[in-house]
């Protein structure tokens, strides 16, 4: 059985600053914090618990969502220069 993982990015694939397909796919895999972080978003305890009639409304829901998460991960990260 052959499988097939599609992965989209930015990172140029030749060239100084590029990465072979494998060592992306590889540093995307190894980001279980931020996976972890958003299964809340996907969480049906929070999704089903939700009801949004208009569309503008779910996308801005989402938009909050995502900038907390990212204020959390932020807030999570510890201080630059901080020796521990």
């Amino acid at each position: 059985m052959a499988w097939c993982f599609v992965l989209l990015s930015n990172i140029p694939a030749e060239g100084e600053q590029g990465y072979s397909p494998e060592v992306i796919l590889r540093t995307y895999k190894d980001q279980h914090a931020i996976e972890r972080n958003f299964g809340f978003l996907k969480d049906d305890r929070i999704v089903n618990a939700l009801f949004l009639k208009l569309a503008e409304r779910i996308e801005a829901l989402g938009l909050i969502l995502l900038i907390s998460l990212l204020i959390w991960r932020l807030m999570s990260r510890p201080a630059l220069g901080h020796s521990g």
